[in-house]
């Protein structure tokens, strides 16, 4: 039987990329906040997610920083912890979509596809 576990997400960075070590395993890690809009002049909220992706997006840890407004692309993982839900995503590609001053094209790490890290 197929399964899809896909998720898009673009919002901004709130928790700076850091790299965390499992073992003998590492990631970059950082958190992405995306509104859910306001209906009727009042704000819906915002919905966290804390991305996991491969330590060879080594251009994240430079180039993203709180705020900055980025699109994220991989497959989600929920977990409940101490009666909180968390929503974790690990990363398949991230494209940063800030402009500089002058155009520049978008930043994007895509994995390739291995699946060594174990999230």
């Amino acid at each position: 039987m197929p399964y899809l576990n896909s998720i898009q997400i673009i919002g901004h960075v709130g928790k700076a990329p850091e790299i965390a070590t499992f073992g003998s395993f590492s990631v970059i890690r950082f958190t992405v906040a995306v509104g859910r809009g306001k209906y009727n002049g009042k704000d819906l909220g915002t919905d966290w997610f804390n991305v996991n992706v491969s330590e060879k997006a080594t251009w994240v840890l430079e180039a993203l920083g709180k705020g900055d407004l980025v699109y994220v692309d991989g497959s989600m993982k929920i977990e409940l912890k101490d009666g909180k839900t968390y929503v974790g995503l690990r990363a398949g590609k991230i494209m940063k979509l800030n402009k500089s001053v002058k155009a520049a094209e978008p930043e994007l790490f895509t994995d390739d596809g291995d699946d060594s890290v174990p999230f």
